[in-house]
């Protein structure tokens, strides 16, 4: 992806980064329910390479939206 993207158009891929996980997490329940480790050492490992990815690209949106002039939201 180019670094010349608007931070709207950055907002939205990370909605759909977020539901995204979100489609992953309800897998989760089903996965427990079998309680086969392997499994859930998989999805665990899923869910953290997601959650890292939305909070790199979460950092991404903020310098897009340092580089037009708009100050990001600070969040915890």
């Amino acid at each position: 992806m180019a670094d010349t993207q608007s931070s709207e158009y950055l907002v939205k891929l990370l909605k759909t980064k977020t539901d995204l996980l979100r489609l992953i997490n309800e897998d989760t329940n089903g996965i427990i329910t079998n309680a086969k480790i392997s499994e859930l050492q998989r999805q665990r490992k899923t869910l953290d390479d997601k959650l890292q990815e939305l909070h790199d690209f979460k950092l991404r949106i903020q310098e897009a939206k340092l580089g037009e002039g708009v100050k990001p939201e600070v969040r915890a």
